[in-house]
């Protein structure tokens, strides 16, 4: 056994919007920090060369970079990217590599964000978020709901209710008013959902507001 000065790479990407518009150009942040002891050549690059994410094409900004990572350093890349469809998205983690102390390749890749890239036409989005989709009967599940205002009015009385399925309760509210939600904002309420029973439970909510007529839009 012994004691090795060692290269420790870790990396992140990070969205500035999760809930970005068709169309729109959001910016990423990459950053990747060398968490050991001894500096390391890095390789690093905002996605694997594969052309599987045609519904984003970066920009502007750096997506890579190639250079030494001192021991305790943090290298940021920062980049946009422009969104051509509307649909629920995973980003694709950005890969690093490097050579270790034992002369071996290692290749090391962040988290893959999902992002949800929202109609045009669709001025308040309401989303259910859960903390663990997968769970034991019996089990409590934190979830969020988050409702965005896509437009850019700001709406009053934006009224979300929740629609839960035989078998599901909630502790807590099951309907959340917005007094006033200002363009581009987003609002957050936290619920605890649980079911006794076993099997695949589908929630959604519906919030309502007023746009010339009375609208209502699905999670």
């Amino acid at each position: 056994t012994g004691t090795y000065l060692s290269p420790e790479i870790v990396i992140e990407k990070i969205p500035e919007t999760y809930y970005p518009l068709t169309g729109e150009e959001i910016k990423l942040k990459i950053n990747l920090k060398n968490k050991g002891s001894e500096q390391a050549f890095v390789s690093l690059k905002h996605k694997k060369n594969i052309a599987e994410y045609d519904e984003i094409e970066v920009i502007s900004g750096k997506s890579f970079f190639d250079g030494i990572v001192e021991a305790g350093e943090t290298i940021t890349l920062d980049y946009s990217i422009k969104t051509v469809k509307t649909t629920e998205l995973m980003l694709p983690a950005a890969i690093a590599t490097f050579t270790n102390i034992f002369g071996e390749k290692e290749t090391i890749l962040s988290n893959y964000p999902v992002i949800y890239i929202l109609s045009n036409d669709e001025a308040i989005r309401p989303i259910i978020l859960l903390d663990n989709a997968l769970v034991k009967a019996g089990t409590n599940v934190e979830a969020t709901l988050a409702v965005k205002n896509n437009s850019i009015a700001a709406y009053q009385n934006v009224v979300t209710q929740l629609e839960l399925p035989a078998g599901i309760s909630v502790d807590g509210a099951k309907q959340f008013a917005i007094d006033s939600l200002a363009p581009g904002e987003t609002k957050y309420f936290k619920f605890v959902v649980a079911s006794n029973a076993v099997g695949k439970f589908d929630l959604t909510c519906t919030s309502t507001y007023l746009q010339k007529e009375i609208m209502q839009q699905k999670c």
